[in-house]
């Protein structure tokens, strides 16, 4: 009896040493998987950086070489009749600058710098940073973020700041009537916080939506083609989701959700 009692003892300790194990090992294996995951995206942005300081190099010096040129030829020839071209030429050559620019801050990403932040302040920095440059629209817009007043999510400001700086900039950019609306709205939802930035601009074609957060697309004259590409990277980075809706004409609603604690739990891979 007593040896009975002595083995379903021993049992019952092994049994609850190897649930401690079996604990430690998924935890182990999770601290693992976040390590590999950000040495992985710290090592892909590292060779993007790499290669576009290599393309902005090689592209710059043809361009300074071309500058130059214009500008002699464009002082010795000094006719009317060329200066449009020799406008045109320098005219590309700023946009070529521009592309080689931003293609430069898209490859100079870095993984975030968590910290708390303020959504709400943060949301209202921007609207007022970005309304302040685009005064002379007199578009209307609404802010619908009360309900996140109280709120904190952690996350890198600076990029997060970046994110919201170039959405709002693309929706104030695609009003080219005189009755523009903006709607910015947050929400939190299932432990994330959902930001939402809906305009009634030009709209985007059903054909080009799977194609906006691709890096060079752009349906604007002016435009690069990097701002919502670099968007949607550091959203991916945070382990949150950036979505578009939009209609030809209609306007467009940009989403962004974003984890309101940083989690280490069942981490993905974005770049699997």
């Amino acid at each position: 009896m007593k040896n009975i009692t002595e083995r379903k003892q021993a049992e019952t300790i092994l049994k609850g040493e190897n649930k401690n194990l079996e604990t430690l090992v998924i935890k182990r294996s999770e601290e693992l998987f976040k390590v590999q995951n950000e040495l992985k995206q710290a090592n892909r942005l590292s060779s993007i950086g790499t290669l576009a300081a290599t393309v902005a190099h090689e592209l710059r010096n043809p361009l300074g070489v071309i500058r130059m040129a214009a500008y002699n030829i464009r002082n010795k020839v000094n006719s009317p009749a060329t200066n449009r071209h020799f406008e045109h030429i320098e005219k590309k050559i700023y946009e070529s600058d521009l592309i080689i620019n931003n293609l430069l801050s898209y490859s100079n990403i870095k993984l975030p710098h968590y910290q708390k932040v303020s959504a709400h302040n943060l949301l209202t920095d921007c609207i007022q940073l970005v309304g302040a440059k685009y005064l002379h629209k007199q578009i209307r817009v609404t802010k619908d973020i009360d309900p996140v007043k109280d709120e904190y999510i952690e996350a890198d400001e600076f990029q997060i700041r970046e994110v919201m700086i170039n959405i709002l900039d693309n929706a104030y950019q695609s009003i080219e009537h005189d009755h523009g609306r903006i709607r910015v709205k947050a929400r939190i939802q299932d432990f994330y916080m959902k930001i939402k930035v809906q305009d009634n601009g030009v709209g985007i074609d059903k054909s080009e939506k799977a194609d906006v957060f691709k890096p060079f697309f752009t349906n604007k004259s002016k435009g690069t083609g990097l701002g919502l590409a670099i968007c949607h990277e550091l959203v991916q980075l945070h382990n949150g989701k950036i979505e578009l809706a939009s209609r030809k004409f209609h306007g467009t609603a940009v989403t962004i959700s974003l984890p309101m604690r940083r989690s280490y739990d069942g981490v993905q891979d974005p770049y699997n």
